[in-house]
């Protein structure tokens, strides 16, 4: 919330609606735990107590998901199901997306993304 709250600081904001959460299965420290983004053009003058994190193009196996939001993680099994099912290996190393339409507990539209090749 306070991502979304100072995101008139950001420039170049490519949706200013849609926040981004990012994670990986890392065993680097920088890389551990969940990023809240927003995409930008490019990045300029990143405000103070905010970083940079660059998400290189990837090819992933996307999942629509309408519920609720704490229930995410539960359908994350059939995503994963389908990745194998259709030949496809989930890249853990690289980076997850999940693109919410907003972002409230009660969020139903959200985009789940797995890198695969």
């Amino acid at each position: 919330m306070l991502l979304s709250r100072r995101k008139s600081e950001i420039k170049h904001l490519v949706e200013p609606v849609k926040l981004i959460g990012a994670f990986k299965s890392s065993e680097t420290k920088e890389d551990n735990g969940y990023w809240v983004c927003y995409e930008v053009r490019n990045f300029e003058d990143v405000p103070e107590g905010m970083v940079r994190l660059f998400t290189p193009a990837q090819m992933y196996a996307v999942l629509h998901y309408e519920g609720h939001a704490s229930k995410i993680h539960q359908v994350y099994s059939h995503l994963h199901q389908w990745i194998e099912e259709n030949g496809y290996n989930r890249l853990r190393e690289k980076w997850s997306l999940e693109i919410y339409s907003k972002w409230t507990e009660n969020e139903d539209n959200v985009k789940l993304c797995d890198p695969v090749d």
